[in-house]
């Protein structure tokens, strides 16, 4: 897991996402028939081209096209504190076309072009609505000058029965709802009570049924961090970290994997009826069982890629405040997540214990680095080392921390969306759906 310098911080790119996000109802756009007048044309030219470099996140096309007061309104806080990274604004929109998702993109048409001296419009109907994106000239050259409104827009309702609300009210979760809507789907959300046992939410089009049902699902978002070596236990019952003080080997495997099977992809691993056998006898709260983060494909339940943790993460998904998908510096897509003050402090302590482990179990060309791993609902996400000869004091998650482990963008996308999401603290049945066009968006 590496320090990541100089984050973008949360009410930022909030904003942005909120800014542009809806600019995907804009792709794929088809064409007018007749004769354009040479700033129509150029109008429609910019409009195509900023929303192709959305769909394929390309954050600095998207900065290029804008106007200039729209670029600092977007990486400009508010209060007027200017974000800490010299590509923010790249970044930023970047950030931002992720949130959206790619595959529940319509195709909307190009209706109307308007030009006003040095102000336009560009107008786009869809199944999604009907939508406004301004533009303004700058010198010679339109550009975006600000986000698309609607005129109109179709929202899909799903209503939802209550089952085990754990406690919480009909409002309560409600609240969740809509937070959880936002975070995952990334659209405009709405959510109302119905009754004591049944909520609403009211989710702006397009949106996948998949993206739904991960937005209804109670179980979704839970993240946790282990300390690997103190927490893994082996077939014996006994943590790994007791087993490297005495060099077991079934220890050595599941701490620093084999030549072929880094740790945590089924190196030393159980199959998943004695990862269950195992747990059992730890007590039903005290163990949790976790699959591989890259289990063998079509392997099954009997394959050996299960692990048995103690039941004790040194942070949860309540000191992780927000994640989102970016890229680390070779292109690779990872995740990004932001620590509460207390998060910050509680990873700082685990790194420098993994540290600090690390340099006293090591010996003379024998290096054993201790690890973090990182567990959402049940799977591993990744195993990542602490290097204790770079970082022989911890880590600082001052300014938040990257995970890594093979995601694809989409993939990314996804986990970075569950672990933002607020968990959902009951189970919903869905009663009835319907669709509405509402004016004004």
């Amino acid at each position: 897991m590496a320090d990541r310098a100089a984050v973008s911080r949360r009410p930022a790119l909030a904003a942005a996402a909120a800014a542009v996000a809806a600019t995907a109802l804009l792709a794929g756009c088809g064409g007018q028939s007749g004769a354009e007048s040479p700033a129509r044309q150029q109008v429609s030219t910019v409009a195509r081209a900023y929303n192709h470099a959305f769909l394929t996140r390309d954050g600095k096309r998207m900065c290029a096209l804008m106007t200039p007061s729209l670029r600092r309104r977007l990486i400009t806080p508010a209060g007027g504190a200017r974000m800490p990274h010299p590509s923010s604004c790249a970044e930023t929109l970047a950030f931002a076309a992720g949130t959206v998702r790619a595959s529940s993109v319509v195709r909307p048409v190009l209706s109307a072009v308007r030009v006003n001296g040095t102000h336009a419009t560009a107008t786009f109907r869809s199944s999604s609505g009907v939508a406004v994106l301004p533009l303004a000239l700058v010198g010679t050259n339109w550009r975006v000058d600000g986000i698309v409104h609607y005129t109109s827009r179709v929202w899909l309702k799903t209503d939802y029965r209550i089952r085990r609300s754990g406690g919480a009210s009909a409002s309560a979760i409600a609240g969740i709802l809509d937070e959880r809507a936002r975070a995952i789907v990334g659209t405009d959300a709405q959510s109302r009570v119905l009754g004591p046992d049944e909520v609403s939410l009211s989710v702006a089009e397009p949106v996948r049924p998949a993206d739904l049902a991960l937005v209804s699902r109670s179980s979704g978002g839970r993240l946790a961090f282990y300390d690997w070596e103190a927490d893994a236990l082996t077939p014996a019952g006994r943590p790994v970290a007791d087993g490297l003080r005495d060099h077991n080997p079934t220890a050595v495997l599941i701490s620093q994997g084999s030549g072929s099977d880094p740790p945590g992809t089924g190196a030393g691993g159980v199959s998943r009826s004695d990862a269950i056998k195992l747990a059992r006898r730890q007590g039903p709260r005290d163990a949790a069982v976790v699959r591989a983060w890259a289990p063998i494909s079509g392997a099954g339940q009997d394959a050996p890629e299960y692990y048995v943790l103690r039941d004790r993460p040194a942070l949860s998904g309540a000191d992780i405040p927000f994640a989102y998908a970016a890229t680390d510096p070779l292109g690779s897509p990872d995740i990004v997540l932001d620590f509460t003050p207390r998060g910050t402090r509680r990873f700082q302590d685990l790194s420098a214990e993994l540290a600090h482990r690390g340099a006293t179990l090591s010996g003379p060309g024998l290096p054993f680095n201790q690890h973090i791993a990182a567990v959402l609902d049940g799977r591993l996400l990744t195993v990542l080392y602490v290097d204790f000869r770079a970082h022989p004091n911890g880590i600082s998650a001052e300014h938040g921390a990257q995970i890594t482990g093979g995601f694809s963008p989409t993939s990314a996308q996804q986990l970075a969306a569950e672990i933002a999401a607020p968990p959902l603290p009951a189970d919903l049945q869905p009663i009835a759906s319907t669709t509405f066009t509402r004016r004004g968006g």
